[in-house]
């Protein structure tokens, strides 16, 4: 018997990572596909650097657009 090849689970959790501020910050697959497709392209395949970025940034600046989101920053 063949098997039908597995979809990735797209609404399982893929990322999470814990801020230097304590906050737990994860993303489902689907989201990280927004992420890197959409909003953050240069990002795409550096999963290791965004979970330094979070967890030791070297700033971290509320954003004017929306003052309940957090912006992350490193010097890479």
């Amino acid at each position: 018997m063949n098997k039908i090849p597995q979809k990735p689970q797209l609404h399982k959790l893929y990322l999470e990572i814990k801020s230097r501020l304590g906050i737990q910050v994860t993303t489902t697959l689907a989201y990280w596909n927004v992420i890197t497709k959409i909003k953050h392209p240069t990002v795409k395949g550096k999963e290791p650097e965004v979970k330094q970025t979070l967890g030791e940034p070297d700033e971290i600046r509320v954003s004017r657009k929306d003052k309940a989101v957090l912006l992350f920053y490193r010097d890479c």
